[in-house]
């Protein structure tokens, strides 16, 4: 009796183990027959909403089916990757830089590149700056494609080589020593000496019948010379002689000076006659005392006597031009008159710096100022005629040289690397089956699935309950025994 009853246990374990064998299985099943069929479950009723999805550069294109109830969704219509639309980016070489093509999808932004160029290489042309004696000569290599320049072959400035002109002192102004560049024509002085003053001789000249006689003191270097110690004029001496008249000619007195040959008439006569209608010739009027001269307060050193000017029918206007050349640091004026003549000797040229200095200049025979001496800085320029008057006045900024700059040798030009070529696109193994991450499979799991798996974890349990029981008794008994 009690075996019979252990077979019976023994039998409902392998059924209950067959049945929940039997469930898993059928909800499997049904799960897998939901995901096949969608819409026979019995929980959902999908309503699937259609959407098409384009074909790109890189995917195919495909219809997506989605459920407006649960989201559940697969795919199908799959239809061929698109080739690209390039749009082709030239780039031309430059001097230094490569030329390429650059080939740009405009559907998809995919890009590559190709068809390098060499860079072509600078094309110089060149400008020589010859060295001065105060500026350094160069070279400037200057590209005409792309203005990129730079400088070499420096000559450095090989300095003044001046030629002395001695001018000697006169009477009046200095002696000094006059330095001119034989190369660019500049100059200053030196080796000043003092004026040497006037020599002066003494000459005498004597008085006349009419004429005051005089010291004429005259300077034997120059034309200077001035007159002392006056003596009046000596008067006439006259010696009379009478020339009688005559039945033809008329009769008179002759004077004459003894001591020059001056002479006079009167006493007109007729012959027989009494002179009634003869005019009584004018006699000559005495000179007229000359008032003391006046004596210099130094004789050694007098003044310039006042030269007559010369006479000439036409009256110099003068009006004044000046030219400035700022590079060369010179001044040509022109004070002429509309007549054609100069008289540039008349004009002086101050430079005053605004701190305060002061440089004077005098004009050459040719019209030209020198002003290489000046520094730069901001100037006021006054020009004035020999009278101290103001002719023109305006203000120069003189800028400072510069020094030429060291030219740095251009580097060679960096070739860009060479691109990699570009991978295409990957294409799935199987565009007509859906795989799990695109969506084929159903979204979300199924309540058929889960109830079938939970239903068959509790009859497993039940079924391992009782065969633990039932081997728990088989062994009980044999201890029995």
């Amino acid at each position: 009796m009690v075996k019979k009853r252990y077979k019976i246990l023994a039998v409902c374990g392998i059924i209950l183990l067959a049945l929940s064998l039997f469930v898993m299985l059928f909800g499997v099943t049904t799960n897998k027959t939901a995901s096949a069929y969608d819409g026979a479950s019995e929980i959902c009723e999908h309503d699937y909403k259609a959407e098409v999805i384009g074909a790109t550069c890189k995917e195919k294109g495909y219809t997506l089916y989605t459920c407006e109830k649960c989201t559940d969704s697969y795919k199908d219509g799959f239809t061929d990757v698109l080739e690209h639309s390039f749009k082709d980016i030239v780039v031309e070489p430059t001097c230094t830089n490569s030329g390429y093509t650059t080939h740009f999808c405009v559907n998809c932004g995919y890009e590559f590149t190709d068809s390098y160029l060499n860079p072509l290489g600078h094309s110089f042309v060149d400008e020589v700056t010859v060295a001065t004696c105060i500026t350094d000569g160069y070279t400037v290599h200057t590209c005409s494609a792309c203005d990129y320049a730079y400088t070499d072959s420096v000559v450095l400035a090989f300095g003044h080589d001046y030629k002395a002109i001695v001018t000697e002192p006169t009477c009046l102004e200095k002696g000094f020593t006059t330095h001119t560049c034989e190369n660019c024509e500049d100059s200053y002085t030196d080796s000043e000496t003092e004026a040497t003053g006037h020599s002066y001789g003494a000459e005498t000249v004597d008085a006349t019948c009419t004429a005051y006689g005089y010291v004429l003191h005259k300077c034997e270097d120059c034309e200077s010379q001035y007159v002392t110690d006056y003596v009046n004029p000596l008067g006439h001496k006259f010696e009379d002689t009478v020339v009688e008249a005559t039945p033809t000619e008329i009769g008179y007195t002759k004077h004459t000076c003894t001591e020059c040959e001056y002479s006079y008439l009167s006493d007109f006569v007729r012959s027989g006659e009494q002179p009634t209608d003869a005019k009584e010739p004018t006699k000559p009027e005495t000179p007229v005392e000359p008032s003391e001269p006046i004596t210099p307060e130094n004789p050694d050193t007098p003044t310039e006597p006042t030269t007559p000017d010369e006479p000439s029918e036409h009256e110099h206007k003068y009006s004044v031009t000046a030219e400035l050349d700022k590079e060369n640091k010179n001044i040509h004026i022109s004070y002429i008159c509309e007549c054609g003549e100069e008289n540039n000797s008349v004009i002086t040229v101050t430079f005053t710096e605004e701190k305060g200095n002061r440089y004077d200049f005098v004009i050459d025979d040719n019209g030209n100022v020198n002003f290489a001496e000046v520094e730069s800085g901001k100037y006021e320029v006054e020009m004035l005629d020999e009278n101290g008057d103001t002719v023109m006045w305006y203000e120069l900024e003189i800028e400072k040289e510069e020094e030429p700059i060291t030219p740095i040798e251009p580097s060679e030009p960096t070739t860009p690397d060479e691109p990699t070529e570009p991978t295409e696109p990957t294409t799935p193994d199987n565009p007509d089956e859906p795989n799990v991450e695109d969506g084929g499979e159903k979204k979300g799991g199924s309540p058929a699935l889960f109830i079938g798996t939970l239903v068959a974890l509790i009859l497993l349990a039940a079924g391992g309950i009782v065969t633990a029981v039932i081997i728990k008794k088989k062994k009980n008994k044999k201890g029995d025994k």
